[in-house]
């Protein structure tokens, strides 16, 4: 059984009533260079795969991808030997080539763009930012910090992970709370306090999005809802007083319609935010599942059309937390995650301890009600070194020990022995 990510009812095509200002905008228009265009479907491509990987449950499901690539992206940007083959393999980024970099940095500041739009309308806000926590005292190398700070837009904070972590992760939470509108808070606690770290990567992002076409309020009622298993619940349901255009498309086993958020009726836009809902037809839910890939995205969406319809949706809200370390694993990346350490060489110097990813997390939150859209999303990694030399700890032989006394030019070990019993 599968999970489910979102479900549509579609009611009857209607003539009449007054088409709103806008055009269905086609893949066509796009500005964008061939590079980034690579990097978008190297993206889109992980994303289903995700996917594929997380839905493996009858649970509901809402995850960033371009957040989880985002991170993944930065931990890249270190990596080398097997470890960034795993990484580029798994998230396709070896179909982008030499510009993956650039890429990210074009396409974040695309999806960033200040939008000024007419009094009464009110385009989609999206904020898709980086930050970085590092260590006080420990010897990056230069080039991968500048990296992730110029190129990756990451905000650069040094704190102090080992004598007062408590401090950094308030730090954290705090710029995670306020990067999502207050709707991720306490994404660490406590418990997620560990040695030895020394760098913490994060992403997060914000949408909200306003209704081309408000759902009446109302209309809103209760109505049933068929799961899985042919059972029904009573939920809240969402539909328009009258027929509205949105975007359509109608496959064997599926249709899917696309909902206009207000960018559309901006003039000049860098971006224009949808929402595509995908509703397979009865008892073929895992089969059209299971054919979700970026190709299909591509082709669906490029295939739509403005067509008349009254469309009747889930008033929904709900929350996902997830260990993303499993599922990238499933998917091929496990140099990064190995705790004799993964291959970080172009994060740290030839003569530091091995360093491995230990937490790879990822929180995420939908609200989709009468109005529009609202979701953020978080994703945390924590870089890890193998072992660290203690400070200030108290270490008491108080057991038996081995000891070696050696020549410290030659090497040559000069006494070796041990101490089971120390007294005469």
């Amino acid at each position: 059984m599968r999970r489910i990510l979102f479900l549509l009812l579609i009611g009857l095509m209607v003539a009449g009533g007054t088409l709103p200002a806008i055009a269905y905008r086609s893949p066509e228009n796009s500005t964008q260079t061939a590079t980034v265009d690579d990097l978008v479907n190297a993206n889109n491509q992980f994303a289903f795969d995700l996917y594929d990987a997380l839905s493996t449950e009858e649970d509901n499901l809402i995850f960033s991808p371009y957040s989880i690539s985002m991170v993944l992206a930065m931990l890249y940007a270190g990596a080398g030997g097997n470890t960034a083959t795993q990484i580029a393999e798994t998230l396709h980024f070896n179909t982008v080539g030499d510009s993956l970099d650039e890429d990210f940095f074009d396409l974040q500041n695309v999806l960033n763009a200040d939008v000024e739009a007419p009094p009464g309308i009110h385009p989609s806000e999206l904020n898709v930012v980086n930050g970085m926590w590092t260590h006080f005292d420990f010897p990056f190398q230069q080039d991968y910090l500048d990296v992730l700070h110029t190129v990756y837009q990451a905000e650069a904070n040094t704190v102090d992970f080992r004598n007062n972590p408590e401090a950094a992760f308030a730090d954290i939470n705090e710029w995670i709370s306020r990067n999502t509108n207050g709707r991720i808070k306490d994404a660490l606690g406590p418990d997620q306090i560990e040695k030895n770290i020394i760098l913490i990567l994060v992403n997060a992002i914000y949408f909200k999005g306003t209704w081309l076409n408000s759902f009446d309020p109302s209309s809103l009622e209760d109505g049933p809802f068929t799961l899985l298993d042919g059972n029904t619940v009573e939920v809240p349901m969402m539909k328009y007083d009258e027929g509205k255009n949105v975007g359509y498309f109608s496959g064997e086993n599926f249709k899917v319609v696309d909902l206009h958020f207000q960018d559309g009726l901006v003039e000049e836009i860098s971006r224009e935010i949808g929402m595509m809902f995908v509703l397979p037809d009865e008892g073929a839910f895992e089969e059209v599942q299971a054919s979700l890939d970026a190709d299909w995205f591509e082709s669906k969406r490029s295939q739509m059309t403005e067509t008349r319809l009254e469309p009747v949706i889930p008033k929904f809200s709900y929350e996902t937390k997830l260990d993303l370390i499993p599922p990238m694993r499933e998917l091929g990346v496990t140099e990064a995650f190995d705790t004799s350490g993964g291959n970080f060489s172009r994060m740290i110097s030839e003569d530091s301890p091995p360093v491995y990813v230990s937490k790879l997390m990822h929180r995420a939150n939908i609200d989709v009600d009468e109005a529009g859209t609202e979701a953020s999303a978080v994703t945390i990694s924590f870089s890890v070194l193998l072992s660290l030399p203690p400070e200030g700890l108290e270490i008491r032989f108080d057991r038996p020990f081995i000891y070696i006394i050696y020549d410290k030019v030659s090497g040559s070990i000069l006494f070796l022995g041990r101490v089971m019993n120390p007294t005469p």
